[in-house]
């Protein structure tokens, strides 16, 4: 093989590694906050809810995906909208681990929140 073959086999492989991982964002609405979710290789997966920081979701979303890899349903959110007090967070979340749920992606049952920033996590049951 030639130099240009492997490079573009080498280009299409990246290109496949990173569709895997990529997120599907969902605006916000009534049934809750702006998210990106990662659904895992084999669906479904226990659900994994993945806070930002104050900087918001973009510097997660790798983070999240390699959520995904692991065999989880992530879904990222904008900590902002969950850990604040110009909107109703506890009620943003509440809403967003519903929608969650629902998904064809998610195992029912327990589920994992994530804060990164803080480096906490806790389980609890739906």
């Amino acid at each position: 093989m030639n130099t240009s073959s492997h490079l573009l086999g080498w280009l299409l492989a990246l290109f496949a590694a990173s569709a895997l991982a990529e997120g599907v964002f969902t605006r916000a609405d009534a049934e809750g906050p702006a998210q990106t979710a990662y659904a895992p290789r084999k669906a479904p997966g226990p659900v994994v809810m993945v806070l930002s920081g104050a900087s918001g979701p973009s510097s997660y979303q790798g983070y999240a995906g390699d959520i995904s890899r692991l065999g989880y349903y992530a879904v990222l959110l904008d900590g902002n909208d969950i850990l604040t007090r110009q909107q109703d967070g506890a009620e943003n979340l509440k809403k967003a681990i519903e929608r969650a749920q629902r998904s064809p992606h998610a195992l029912p049952g327990k589920m994992l929140r994530l804060h990164h920033p803080l480096r906490e996590a806790s389980a609890s049951k739906p």
